[in-house]
């Protein structure tokens, strides 16, 4: 039932009422300007994860975060690395970012978060009423072996301090054409 503005009461309500297990929590919401919302969101995301982990869950909680694909709010989905770290730390939150598109009514976006449930990947978005899922694929044998490094390149290697930005340096030097 697509046609009203994506995120609204009327999804809350809708999720809410359908999915009566689920807790529903906006995030980085106002009118201040996308930063301060993304910051506002990584703490109110930070807090609910610390509250789970800290209640020691016996069973399995899926966390899902419901994010448009398009707009400024679209980044939102790069809260997707702090759910894949409370993953890592605490192995019971099953967490998702389930992206939608903009006009998504309140009853599909449910029924996207419902299936979404029932699969598990850490990364899902709806497009044009499709399911598409973020996955990784082998490079051609051929490209592996094509190294991106040019002569006269210049190559920022931030961390490393244990050793490998030297092993990746080199690497590098040697792979340069």
């Amino acid at each position: 039932s697509g046609g009203e503005p994506a995120w609204n009461s009327q999804v809350e309500a809708e999720i809410e009422s359908s999915l009566p297990q689920a807790r529903v929590v906006v995030v980085g919401a106002g009118d201040q300007g996308i930063a301060s919302r993304f910051e506002k969101a990584v703490l109110q995301v930070l807090e609910v994860l610390q509250r789970l982990m800290q209640d020691k869950p016996k069973g399995d909680v899926l966390v899902q975060l419901a994010v448009p694909l398009a707009g400024e709010d679209a980044l939102f989905g790069g809260l997707s690395g702090l759910l894949k770290t409370a993953r890592l730390e605490q192995p019971r939150l099953k967490c998702q970012v389930v992206g939608f598109d903009a006009q998504t009514g309140a009853s599909e976006i449910v029924t996207q978060l419902a299936e979404s449930a029932r699969f598990g990947q850490q990364e899902v978005r709806y497009s044009g009423g499709k399911r598409q899922v973020a996955a990784w694929r082998p490079l051609p044998s051929d490209a592996a072996r094509q190294m991106p490094w040019r002569d006269g390149g210049v190559y920022l290697i931030t961390g490393g301090a244990g050793g490998l930005g030297l092993v990746f340096a080199e690497a590098i030097a040697r792979g340069a054409k």
